[in-house]
This record gives structure tokens, sequence and C-alpha cells, in this order.
């Protein structure tokens, strides 16, 4: 009975350890993408603010 108990304990801390190490992956990965859309959102909206100023100016 203590073995089986021990080897729970092992096995919840195993799984455990697997999930936060995989969900600390993900969340990298969620940011890192976030990041590439936010910068090609900046980069398309960019030029296009600087020709609206330029046409409303002439």
């Amino acid at each position: 009975m203590d073995r089986d108990f021990y080897f729970g304990v092992i096995a919840g801390m195993l799984g455990g350890a697997l999930i936060a190490a995989n969900s600390l992956k993900i969340r990298k990965a969620v940011r890192e993408g976030q990041e590439q859309v936010m910068n090609t959102i900046a980069t398309t909206v960019e030029p296009k603010k600087g020709s609206n100023k330029n046409s409303l100016s002439e």
C-alpha cells in the first residue's frame, strides 16, 4: 500500500512538472506570436498614416 502511494506521488509530481513545462512553452509561443502580429500591424499602419497626412496637406 505504501508502495502504491509513493508511486502515485511520484507520478503526480512528474505529471505536474510536464504540465507546467508545456504551459510555459505554450505561453511563450503565444507571446511571441502576438508580438509578431503587433509588429506586422504597426509596420503596415505606419506608412498608411504618413500617406494620409501627405494627401491631406496637398
